[in-house]
């Protein structure tokens, strides 16, 4: 919950949320991308039509997430 004693908020913050976001921006029309991380988990159920990467701010190595 974010705001002060009179205005009430609630919101999601923090590197997740950032790194989903980014991930999110580089779908187009119909794909679906999922983080290394999440496709570490599904990797036996599904398989990827290729990996991508994209830089994100104060990050030192990009993040690689795969395209279904």
């Amino acid at each position: 919950m974010i705001g002060s004693k009179d205005v009430k908020i609630y919101d999601i913050i923090g590197d997740t949320v950032n790194t989903s976001k980014r991930i999110c921006d580089q779908a187009t029309g119909g794909e679906l991308l999922v983080s290394d991380e999440f496709y570490k988990t599904i990797k036996e159920h599904m398989e990827v039509d290729k990996s991508r990467h994209v830089t994100k701010k104060r990050k030192k190595e990009p993040i690689k997430y795969s395209l279904f």
